[in-house]
């Protein structure tokens, strides 16, 4: 690799981030994160089997263009190609007689976005090389192990994914076609490969397949003169013998001859317990297993766990069905479920057999005599057609006693029971007690109704027509009820005129009164707790309580706001990206910025005026002049305030005042600061990437600190793009 980053490669990117092209070049070391920085588009190929795999979901083609590829440099068999790990493959160590053919696709995409559906454990597919339209390449499965990539014919081919669409006649670059040729060539000369059709070979050329690239617009003649051209040079050296040191949890692979082992980190490996499983690599170790082995047996009276792998069952005493509905209280013993007491279906009825089946009883009618279980009736029996117990007559409990009535039968045993005195009346109301005459069974009078002793408030202690007379309306009296605060007589009748107040104003309680003291039950009913922003309100435990608003405005281009004063407001928009040579449009819930050709914008220098826009990048206009006419001012410009005219020491004006770097102008209308100077940065925004690291300059940067402070370069000039809205936060 040479000492110097070639950064051809990445122009698109560099469009993107106008600082990265005034920026010199970098040693390689102090670059790599300049690369990390840098930006790539979307793409798909899977082959873990021959499904339609050259169609990836649209929302990873959308994400890779913002997608961050860290980039690992020098760990790729292939001198020339970057490495980025692919979790799907399978490990193996082919070699010379393994490896038999070349395999050339067709991303149907673009380049960045088949490295992050690659990188995507659950596409299940991968190829070991990815090349670009530009000519880069990158590597993601080591040749020695098996990619997913052509399904039955993995096991013995090399996959070379190219970007592009088949059904596009000029997705073949020259530099793409010349990149791919010349790893062919190093692919067939690593392996002892001939030049020809039969090692290097279309997807769709293979045995078991449905698809059809490389397709028609493959430059097969053109291609394969290369190869052989290229296969007249040297073999890129190699390594004398297999690089794997067998920690899963390590990059192995060979560069310029030497092998390299560095820590693979975030891919998947196995810790040895056979009981846990998602273990990822970590610093070269492998970590994790939060997964555990499912040992469910589906057995609820035995407790399931693992040990070294394999699942253990213990019998346990727990509460189980035995799936007999006409059993409850079934337990566990011995690892089964023992059925608990049957289902009592005995509806106290003779005249029924009683059983259980499928949970529900059944009584079916029987046609014998019965006890109807009334010791008062005789000649009870059942009855076919409803099958219930029919009850007999009556049983005949007269005593012949003229002065009794309602001579009955005691339900309880079947004896006759004595009637009640006869009642009498002896026509007079203001008489009670009139009674009967043993012998004749006459009525005879009683004594007179005393309304004086009747307790009553309201009467008087005269009697007419058997009634005692009420007292006036108005008069006190007592209800009886401690709960009434004032009673009066109405119309004969003790009446309340109020009653204790126990109304708590909480919607979450029943109020009432009993005994003269308050109750408040606490109630579980709906209620409303008097915020817009909560539906569902109910009761719990005394209070109100609801569940928040969801707000969404539909629109997958805003983020939505929360309620306010139960009102959902409209949501802030996303896609602004802070380019003022950019139009910001939303789709579907997908960003797009459009490079703005031409028009006024503000390259946030405060030294420079007329900016405008060049292809969606700010390009500086014409130099401020900042001369104030006055000689005892030095006069200069700051990129992030403007105009400065600093006094000079001991000089007198011509008019013999002293110089206060106040007069004259900037060389802009409005001149000073109430010229054109851009507002101050936002607090903790760098306005000038070059004096960052304690204001070292660029020229005298290590290489060790060069590429950290270009991502820091990076992140001010966002800033200062945000600034523009007057909206930074930073």
């Amino acid at each position: 690799m040479p000492d110097e980053l070639n950064l051809a490669p990445h122009r698109p990117a560099l469009r993107r981030w106008p600082a990265l092209r005034r920026w010199p070049a970098l040693p390689c070391l102090a670059a790599l994160p300049c690369l990390a920085a840098l930006v790539f588009a979307a793409c798909a190929d899977g082959h873990h089997d021959d499904a339609d795999h050259h169609h990836i979901p649209p929302e990873v083609e959308a994400a890779a263009r913002y997608e961050v590829i860290p980039l690992a440099l020098g760990n790729a068999d292939y001198g020339p190609a970057n490495w980025v790990a692919s979790p799907n493959y399978v490990t193996a160590n082919r070699g010379k007689g393994q490896i038999k053919k070349v395999i050339v696709h067709t991303v149907q995409g673009s380049y960045a976005g088949c490295i992050s559906w690659f990188k995507n454990p659950s596409s299940n597919v991968s190829a070991h090389f990815v090349v670009s339209k530009n000519g880069e390449v990158t590597q993601m499965v080591k040749e020695k192990d098996i990619g997913w990539h052509v399904g039955s014919e993995n096991g013995y081919t090399v996959g070379i994914e190219h970007e592009g669409y088949v059904s596009d006649p000029a997705y073949v670059t020259p530099a793409m076609r010349k990149a791919s040729a010349e790893l062919t060539c190093y692919l067939l000369k690593k392996y002892d490969l001939p030049a020809d059709r039969v090692s290097v070979m279309g997807h769709v050329e293979l045995p078991k397949q449905s698809h059809t690239d490389p397709g028609k617009y493959w430059p097969w003649d053109a291609y394969m003169a290369d190869i052989k051209a290229c296969m007249g040079g040297t073999t890129p050296p190699t390594c004398s013998g297999s690089c794997d040191d067998g920690n899963p949890c390590t990059t192995d692979g060979c560069v310029n001859g030497a092998c390299s082992n560095a820590p693979a980190n975030g891919i998947v490996c196995w810790d040895g317990d056979a009981c846990t499983a998602g273990e990822k690599c970590s610093n070269g170790k492998c970590v994790g297993g939060s997964i555990v082995k499912d040992c469910d047996d589906n057995n609820a009276c035995t407790s399931d766990g693992c040990s070294a792998g394999n699942c253990q069952h213990s019998p346990n005493s727990a509460g189980c069905d035995d799936g007999n509905a006409c059993t409850s209280g079934d337990k566990c013993a011995g690892g089964k479920c023992v059925p608990g007491a049957g289902k009592s279906c005995n509806d106290g009825n003779p005249c029924t057999s009683d059983s259980c089946s499928g949970g529900t009883c059944k009584h079916t009618p029987l046609g014998s005599g019965c006890d109807d279980g009334d010791p008062c009736t005789v000649g009870d029996g059942c009855d076919t057609v409803s099958g219930g117990c029919k009850a007999g007559t009556a049983k005949d409990c007269d005593d012949g006693d003229a002065c009794t009535v309602g001579d009955a039968c005691n339900p309880n045993n079947g004896a006759c029971v004595k009637g009640g005195p006869k009642a009498c009346d002896d026509g007079n109301a203001c008489t009670i007690g009139d009674g009967c005459h043993p012998t004749t069974g006459a009525c005879l009078a009683g004594v007179a109704k005393d309304c004086a002793a009747d307790g009553d408030d309201c009467t008087t202690g005269s009697c007419s027509a058997g009634a005692c007379q009420k007292a006036k309306d108005g008069a006190p009296c007592d209800d009886g009820n401690d709960c009434s605060q004032a009673e009066s007589c109405q119309g004969g009748a003790c009446v309340a005129i109020s009653m204790m107040a126990c109304e708590d104003g909480n919607p979450c309680t029943h109020d009432s009164c009993s005994g003269g003291a308050c109750q408040h039950l606490v109630h579980s009913q709906f209620c409303d707790d008097g915020n817009g922003c909560t539906v569902g309100d109910v009761c719990s435990a005394g209070a109100c309580q609801g569940a928040p608003l969801v707000c969404d405005d539909g629109d997958p281009c805003t983020m939505d706001a929360p309620c306010k004063l139960g009102t959902c407001n409209p949501g802030t928009p996303l896609c602004d990206d802070g380019n003022d040579c950019s139009k910001d449009a939303c789709q579907g819930g997908s960003c797009s910025h459009t490079e703005v050709a031409t028009g006024p914008c503000e390259d946030d220098d405060a030294c420079t005026v007329a900016d405008r826009c060049q292809q969606g990048t700010c390009v500086a206009g014409a130099q401020r002049t900042c001369t104030d006419g006055d000689a005892c001012t030095t006069d200069r410009c700051l990129s992030d305030s403007g105009c400065v005219h600093d006094p000079k020491p001991g000089c007198v004006a011509a008019d013999g005042g002293a110089a206060d770097g106040l007069s004259g102008g900037d060389g802009v209308a409005g001149g000073g600061a109430s010229g054109l100077a851009p507002s101050a940065p936002a607090a903790g925004c760098s306005a000038s990437p070059a004096r960052s690291a304690g204001g070292v300059a660029v020229g005298g940067l290590g290489e060790a600190n060069a590429g950290w402070l270009l991502a820091g370069a990076m992140v001010a000039l966002w800033c200062r793009r945000r600034r523009t809205s007057r909206a930074a936060q930073c």
